[in-house]
């Protein structure tokens, strides 16, 4: 995905609040993110993008409740 077709920056607007914030794109990357994140003290944000076609679970669908979440064994 394209940094230009990213529907909102909230890692942006996380760091103009003064929240630490980091934006992943490679799969790669999430691991160290995420240890960022537990070494940062207080709140801290991590945007990850996620192409439309990678399955993630638990998944809500659109305009579901708690009792509709599909984890990967409902997929099956």
């Amino acid at each position: 995905m394209k940094e230009s077709e990213i529907l909102s920056d909230m890692w942006k607007f996380a760091e103009a609040c003064g929240i630490p914030a980091s934006h992943v794109t490679r799969k790669d990357d999430v691991r160290a993110a995420i240890q960022k994140i537990l070494d940062t003290p207080g709140p801290c944000l991590l945007d990850v993008m996620v192409p439309h076609q990678e399955p993630v679970f638990p998944m809500m669908p659109s305009g579901g409740v708690f009792d509709d979440i599909l984890t990967e064994a409902d997929m099956e």
